[in-house]
C-alpha cells in the first residue's frame, strides 16, 4: 500500500510515496505519464538518487583516505544511492525528509519539496551533512510511460542549462 501525499491542480495530480520518497504517479489531463509499479524499487515512478547517482563501480566509494564498500544492488555495482530504499517523513504540506542511514557512513539528511501547478511540477531536493564534510550528489530517476492511454507514442524533450 502506498502512503504519502497527494498534490492537485485543475489539470494534474501528483502522488508522493513516503516509502522511498518517490513520485509514484503523475496524471496530466487525465493521462498517467509515469510507470506506476515495478519488480524492483529502481524500476518505477520517479525516485530520488541520494547520496549518489548512477553507479558506484563494484560498490566502492573512496573519499579522502577512507574506503567504503556498499551492497551491490545491480551487480557488480551499487546503483542509485540509498534513499529510494527507505522511509521518508512529511515535515510540511509538500515537504518530506529522510535521514542518511547505514550503510552510508556519514551523518546527514535529505529533503524534497514538491510544487504542482496547472503547468509545472517542481521538485527540489537538498542533501545536508550533519557533522563532517561528505561527498554527495542528487538526481532523480524517472520512468516515463512510452505508450499513453490515448494519442501517439510519448516523446520527451529535455534541454539542460548545465550538466556536471
Amino acid at each position: 500500500m502506498i502512503s504519502g501525499m497527494l498534490l492537485e491542480s485543475s489539470r494534474a495530480t501528483a502522488a508522493v510515496d513516503l516509502d522511498g520518497g518517490r513520485l509514484s504517479s503523475l496524471v496530466i489531463d487525465g493521462l498517467e505519464v509515469l510507470v506506476t509499479e515495478g519488480e524492483k524499487p529502481s524500476r518505477w515512478g520517479s525516485f530520488p538518487m541520494i547520496p549518489w547517482c548512477g553507479r558506484l563501480p563494484y560498490g566502492v566509494l573512496e573519499f579522502g583516505n577512507e574506503h567504503f564498500q556498499f551492497p551491490l544492488t545491480s551487480p557488480p555495482h551499487a546503483n542509485h544511492g540509498r534513499t529510494h530504499l527507505q522511509a521518508w517523513s512529511p515535515t510540511g504540506p509538500s515537504t518530506i525528509r529522510t535521514e542518511l542511514v547505514e550503510p552510508w557512513p556519514y551523518a546527514g539528511h535529505a529533503i524534497q519539496r514538491f510544487e504542482l501547478t496547472d503547468h509545472t511540477l517542481t521538485v527540489t531536493a537538498e542533501v545536508h551533512a550533519d557533522a563532517v564534510a561528505m561527498p554527495a550528489m542528487i538526481g532523480w530517476h524517472p520512468w516515463f510511460r512510452r505508450k499513453l492511454d490515448r494519442g501517439e507514442t510519448a516523446e520527451l524533450s529535455f534541454e539542460a542549462a548545465l550538466i556536471y
